[in-house]
């Protein structure tokens, strides 16, 4: 582009070769000059041929005519906006749907590529945070993500989460804010693109703050970003937040009126007797008497603050050693923007228990979905209307009750002698709780540390996901149907998952 900003896309190539190349300059024949001199000068000295033919010359703010006659000169083709470069729309609006439409796109593709309708709901959260919420980083790096284009990649995502690679429309269990919570917050650790579009871009600030210095239009991460003090020389004493967390020209507003160090670094406020540090602050004039006091109350703030020889160094609060790093920001702002999740800590407590275990992801969600009771029971199926809670939806194994996660993992005839043989294999006590949480307590709780607890969570993960193959297995086998011999294919079939 030519203008007040310019920039030129040379495609340098020879052979199997190909680089991009850019520059940026202003709009006079001078550059013009200069430019074409540094391309020939190139092609001597790398023996590499610049691909005019391919190269395209964009202007800003500059006439038709010059923009020609540019093109003309340097025997290139002139080039309109917006178009890509590096896969990004470069001078599109990131605030209009369409400029997102590629990345939609993309998705939608990949989708349509999964052919396979049987992946397990813990494969496509795999599937979720690996790929399909990988796609779109490149964008949410360098353009803020509109509401509009959000919503559409959370419809997108939602849809595969709950309606498998067909993309149908199905019963979305749990909300998808706790579907976003890290897992020991109780969920499925799926990452939010809001939250990571604001961590991605706040990565630019951060890297602005610490090679170039404190800019301008930074009041939005003022709580974010500290200084830690070196020798003071590229801080400003009032201007700055580097003691405490307001700058001192906001705590002692009238001290700062009458300074005469107002522009001043912290270095220039102070100078080194005997390799110790001393301040000294200046007046404009003698101070009143209740100005003193403000003064007395500076210097307390100061003297415990010792300079010393190496340079002032941006850091970043809620990151490890200062450093600031995505993870770490997204760790704190998925914890401060989402709400609070509406369940006993206790409860989140175990539910993060659950992946402490060497259970393949498949069976880890689905114990996850039993303990929040949202697996698709005739229970929870007759609560949205989907069918009616009659003596059809009674337990396939025992017809005795309604079909529901209470029952069919405990109350059930089948499930409760299974469970007492568990109990008396392991020591557990003899008296079976009615709740599938009460049970997971035995083998979670007081059940040690490290491989000790793996073994326990797996054999819990085992006999659950055992159960409810059983209960899929029995309607369509009533007459040959025998509880301990498919309980025990359902148990082998478990093993060869893992």
């Amino acid at each position: 582009m030519i203008g007040a900003q310019a920039f030129v896309a040379i495609l340098l190539s020879n052979g199997s070769i190909n680089a991009y190349t850019t520059v940026i300059e202003e709009a006079c024949v001078e550059n013009l000059w200069t430019t074409k001199a540094i391309l020939r000068w190139f092609e001597l000295i790398s023996g590499l041929k610049v691909n005019f033919f391919k190269s395209k010359l964009f202007g800003i703010n500059v006439e038709g005519d010059f923009l020609s006659s540019a093109a003309q000169f340097l025997k290139c083709n002139v080039g309109k906006l917006s178009f890509i470069y590096l896969g990004l729309p470069v001078g599109a609006n990131p605030r209009r749907l369409s400029t997102w439409n590629p990345v939609l796109d993309v998705i939608q593709k990949r989708l349509a590529s999964w052919k396979n309708k049987y992946v397990s709901l813990g494969g496509r959260v795999v599937l979720l945070n690996s790929v399909l919420a990988a796609i779109p980083i490149f964008y949410l790096s360098l353009f803020k993500m509109p509401v509009g284009v959000w919503k559409k990649l959370v419809g997108l995502q939602r849809r595969f989460l709950w309606g498998g690679a067909a993309g149908a429309s199905k019963i979305s269990w749990v909300n998808w804010l706790d579907i976003c919570r890290p897992k020991k917050e109780g969920g499925l650790g799926v990452k939010d693109l809001r939250i990571m579009n604001i961590s991605l871009l706040t990565k630019w600030k951060w890297r602005l703050l610490s090679e170039v210095g404190l800019i301008d239009g930074l009041d939005r991460t003022k709580d974010l970003f500290f200084k830690r003090i070196g020798n003071g020389g590229d801080t400003r004493f009032w201007h700055d937040t580097w003691v405490g967390a307001q700058p001192l020209k906001e705590v002692f507003p009238r001290l700062f009126l009458i300074s005469s160090q107002k522009e001043c670094s912290v270095l220039e406020v102070g100078r080194w007797v005997s390799e110790v540090w001393e301040w000294n602050c200046k007046w404009r004039r003698s101070l009143f008497v209740w100005e003193e006091e403000l003064a007395d109350m500076l210097d307390t703030i100061l003297t415990p603050i010792q300079l010393s020889h190496s340079n002032d160094e941006w850091r970043c609060h809620h990151a490890t050693g200062g450093r600031f790093s995505v993870s770490s920001l997204y760790c704190f702002l998925s914890g401060s923007i989402l709400p609070p999740i509406s369940l006993n800590p206790d409860f989140v407590r175990d539910l993060g228990f659950l992946w402490k275990s060497w259970a393949p992801s498949k069976v880890v969600v689905f114990s996850w979905q039993l303990l929040r009771r949202r697996l698709p029971t005739r229970e929870n199926l007759g609560k949205r209307g989907i069918c009616d809670n009659g003596t059809d939806s009674n337990c396939v194994l025992c017809p005795l009750e309604l079909e529901s996660e209470g029952h069919l993992f405990c109350g059930c005839a089948f499930a409760s002698t299974l469970w007492t043989k568990i109990f008396k294999w392991f020591g557990l006590g003899l008296v079976v709780p009615s709740d599938p949480l009460d049970i997971f307590h035995k083998f979670s709780v007081g059940s040690g540390k490290g491989k000790r607890l793996k073994g326990f969570l797996a054999v819990w993960h085992a006999v659950v996901w055992a159960i409810w193959r059983v209960v899929g297995v029995k309607p369509f086998d009533i007459k040959g149907f025998q509880g301990n011999k498919e309980f025990t294919s359902c148990f082998i079939s478990y093993g060869h998952d893992c």
